[in-house]
């Protein structure tokens, strides 16, 4: 076994705002959609009741954000998979059901030497709107905790499917769902799984949560992540969910496995303890980057786009960029193509917990079309990022593919959670791998 075998992704599935499978989500993203709106009348009662606006006058940011307009459609399906348990199942778990069946129905799980039920399943889910409001309801206890709590996000894709490999559910808030693939990856090396599905899942069931955020500053009260731009004042809330199928690359080609991309290393670290706690760290950052580019073997002037963090506070945002060019610093001296970067939180909004699964599958896409879409809402750049000189290029439309490895495509993926856990994958596409 070796801690930096290559992990090919052979199965992707997505619900997204505007989006219920990849193929649309390249079409919303090559297009350069923005997909934020007002929240869907219908997703809870009262919605007038409440108490938008924040302290300061103008804020109702808590209002605006990317949505599933095709959610009751999934909940309304996904309730066939709990039909006899007749309880009240958390949404989000009846929309990774949803998803993770699509996943599994888009490959073809053929082998000749593994045991298919030794799937394991990774998932980063953080969101608790169901479970507080089922539980102050007080009804049969039990029962609710079963229907709401965390650790059944994976378990009931377990139970449900036959599955025995590890099930996880796991909270690292906005790097959760990148961290699950990169457990994922882990425990396929370590032989715990021969198949493995990471994602991550977010909706938003309360009021509550976006009310307190928009109170607290953290939302932006002119509803869009406008990332890396001088306007930046904040981040947009999402929901979806994405998952990935994943095996061995050496397996998955023997089996004869599509090859959507290659995982050929991750990492994770910890900011330590280094100000305050939910502040973002530029070493924590580089650091994680720099050990993911060495355990994959690749030099930083390969890599040819990163799909950012970034959700669009100036502060915060210019951390992730300094840290970036700081690890591709001197790229200029070996590579004519500058680094190409983005975030796909300005096409749908910050999905949180499933905010680095969004960014893997934005990647998927663009590498399967040879070509990156564009990133939006950057009128003038963050005054903190344009008074230095940086290795690196922000398209605003539709641009190919850089060619320079040939038929091999290259890119970083990272997400950063509020608590301080990193995550960075390195993803590449060869076709002389992406068999149909």
């Amino acid at each position: 076994m070796s801690g930096s075998e290559p992990i090919a992704i052979i199965g992707a599935a997505c619900q997204f705002p505007g989006a219920t499978n990849p193929k649309e989500f390249w079409t919303l993203l090559s297009e350069g959609r923005d997909l934020i709106s007002t929240i869907p009348e219908d997703r809870w009662e009262n919605i007038d009741s409440y108490d938008w606006t924040a302290s300061e006058a103008g804020k109702t940011g808590a209002r605006i954000g990317g949505f599933l307009n095709q959610l009751s459609d999934v909940i309304a399906e996904s309730k066939l998979f709990d039909a006899s348990s007749g309880l009240d199942i958390d949404p989000q778990h009846q929309l990774l059901l949803h998803t993770v069946a699509q996943a599994l129905n888009d490959v073809s799980l053929q082998s000749r030497k593994e045991d298919l039920t030794a799937v394991g399943v990774f998932i980063g889910q953080t969101n608790l709107d169901h479970h507080r409001t089922i539980y102050r309801q007080l009804n049969n206890v039990v029962f609710d905790h079963v229907c709401s709590a965390p650790c059944f996000a994976a378990n009931r894709v377990s139970h449900h499917f036959g599955f025995t490999g590890p099930s996880i559910t796991l909270d690292t808030a906005c790097s959760s769902s990148l961290v699950a693939v990169h457990l994922a990856c882990q425990s396929l090396r370590a032989d715990d799984c021969t198949i493995a599905i990471a994602g991550g899942v977010n909706l938003v069931l309360s009021p509550a949560a976006s009310i307190s955020l928009s109170h607290g500053g953290f939302l932006s009260p002119s509803g869009r992540c406008r990332v890396f731009d001088d306007a930046a004042d904040g981040y947009v809330r999402g929901e979806g969910c994405g998952v990935v199928i994943l095996k061995k690359l050496d397996v998955a080609l023997e089996d004869g496995n599509r090859v959507l991309g290659t995982i050929l290393a991750s990492a994770v670290n910890h900011n330590g303890n280094s100000g305050r706690l939910t502040s973002p760290k530029v070493a924590g950052q580089r650091s994680v980057i720099t050990k993911t580019l060495r355990r994959a073997a690749v030099e930083p002037s390969a890599i040819d786009f990163v799909e950012t963090h970034a959700v669009g506070t100036k502060l915060g945002d210019y951390f992730e960029l300094k840290a970036i060019a700081d690890v591709f610093r001197g790229r200029e001296t070996t590579s004519s193509v500058p680094l190409l970067i983005g975030s796909v939180k300005t096409n749908i909004g910050h999905l949180e917990a499933a905010a680095g699964i969004a960014g893997l599958i934005k990647i998927l896409v663009s590498m399967e079309h040879g070509r990156i879409p564009p990133h939006l809402h950057l009128q003038k750049l963050n005054q903190l990022i344009a008074r230095r000189e940086w290795p690196i290029s922000i398209p605003t439309s539709v641009e190919q593919w850089p060619s320079r490895n040939g038929t091999r495509k290259l890119a970083g993926v990272s997400a950063f959670g509020f608590g301080g856990t990193n995550c960075h994958l390195i993803v590449s596409h060869d076709s002389a791998n992406a068999s149909q």
